[in-house]
């Protein structure tokens, strides 16, 4: 007889085959990026399956953070998505036990990446029912549960390919929700058109334009976040974004890297080391302002819905300041 772990596996277990660039049908043609993108695949995966498989949050810990230092968000995030599993079978977790329990257990530094992972399951469990996940995310801290809306618009990208029409059913959902989500399908889109630029400019430019800065925004916060071992190519990548959209992109990149701060501060350093005074000066300062905008975001909203539209416009403000004021973005 299978034990519980085993036996989640079995049923909700996912291969690593599926992070194969080929099969989800990604325009990439540079063997060095398809390598890139599978590995962070199979490292999600590989988070998820432990979450599955382990009871115990101490051994699952010791797990995750038994990889280096750039893929351990990554196995944070899927270990997310396997609690999502196990909460909705109350099989040793619940949904309240998100932020009370697993968080903690598990370690806030990788705080962003938690929320995000929740939002995988959540598109799993209510793909056709996008309304019902601002239900379920209800429940969690408002600073923070609009990244499980990330998440969902993630996996609608990376599972869906370039069926445009399952994004667009991103629109369905209410209020700032579907900002988010759209951050989320931005995010899918660098892994979706990694060596195809110009398939990506015409898919985000075939949404309707109050979404455009959305996702250039999520494309902003893959590249910062995917690229961190080589944080100068943000910079270089900017020049493919319109001029229009570039504050949005760089509020997404400040999202990317304020995420890997927090989760390796010493990681962090070393890899911005080699940038030049005013990269590495812009990056620190946006990171900076990122949390002020966010403290900010708590203390003036009027209500817990406007948080995190506040946050990232907020952010966006004044990263903009700063990276122009380095002679980043002009």
């Amino acid at each position: 007889m299978l034990d519980p772990g085993s036996l989640l596996i079995h049923i909700f277990g996912r291969s690593a085959a599926e992070a194969d660039v080929i099969r989800r049908g990604f325009h990439v043609t540079d063997p060095a990026h398809r390598d890139e993108i599978e590995h962070i695949g199979v490292t999600f995966l590989a988070g998820y399956n432990a979450a599955l498989r382990e009871a115990s949050a101490e051994r699952l810990r010791r797990i995750l953070e038994d990889r280096p230092p750039y893929d351990r968000p990554f196995a944070h995030e899927g270990a997310a998505m396997g609690f999502g599993v196990r909460a909705a079978l109350h099989a040793g977790w619940c949904y309240n036990d998100f932020e009370r329990r697993f968080i903690p257990a598990l370690g806030d530094n990788y705080l962003y990446l938690y929320y995000v992972g929740l939002g995988w399951w959540f598109r799993l469990r209510y793909q056709h029912q996008p309304w019902a996940v601002m239900g379920a995310i209800a429940r969690y801290d408002p600073r923070y549960r609009y990244l499980c809306l990330d998440g969902y618009g993630f996996m609608v990208g990376f599972y869906g390919g370039a069926r445009l029409e399952r994004a667009r059913a991103l629109s369905r959902l209410p209020g700032y929700g579907v900002h988010a989500a759209m951050q989320g399908y931005g995010r899918s889109l660098w892994f979706l058109y990694r060596d195809d630029p110009d398939g990506r400019a015409a898919a985000i430019a075939a949404f309707p334009q109050p979404f455009q800065g959305d996702l250039w925004a999520g494309w902003g916060l893959a590249a910062a976040f995917t690229q961190i071992a080589q944080p100068a190519e943000v910079f270089r990548l900017a020049e493919h974004v319109p001029v229009a959209y570039r504050p949005d992109y760089y509020q997404g990149a400040v999202f990317g890297w304020v995420a890997r701060r927090r989760a390796d501060p010493d990681a962090f350093a070393r890899w911005c080391a080699g940038l030049d005074e005013a990269q590495r000066t812009g990056i620190s300062s946006a990171c900076d302002a990122c949390d002020v905008a966010l403290m900010e975001a708590v203390a003036q909203s009027t209500s817990e819905d406007t948080i995190y539209a506040a946050w990232r416009i907020g952010t966006r403000t004044r990263a903009q300041l700063l990276l122009a004021g380095q002679g980043i973005l002009v």
